[in-house]
């Protein structure tokens, strides 16, 4: 190997980006950081309440469910799909702090 072939090796190397976590990472660190959650899809579609966590395992085929809160919610949880969540949007609140907190993504 050529010093100039070390170089570009080396520089690549150099270059890396750190590795990022994927879209599931973050949601399920996400969905354990709080009580109440807050996002928007990549719509825009705005979502705030809770994911549903009595079931057992929380995300299934990259999707989890969504009990929304406020007067207008469904009696029900809505599937939401990983891939359709703006990762810029994540706000959470716990009880002993009940305001929104920007969600950090690493």
């Amino acid at each position: 190997m050529t010093e100039r072939h070390r170089w570009a090796r080396k520089t690549e190397v150099t270059n890396a980006e750190p590795q990022r976590e994927d879209a599931k990472e973050i949601i399920e660190r996400f969905i354990r950081a709080g009580d109440g959650h807050y996002f928007l899809l990549k719509t825009g579609e705005h979502y705030q309440g809770y994911v549903e966590t009595e079931q057992g395992e929380v995300i299934k085929d990259n999707a989890f469910l969504f009990w929304s809160s406020g007067p207008m919610a469904p009696d029900y949880p809505v599937p939401v799909q990983i891939a359709d969540i703006d990762l810029t949007t994540l706000h959470y609140h716990n009880n002993e702090d009940p305001s929104w907190t920007p969600f950090e993504v690493k």
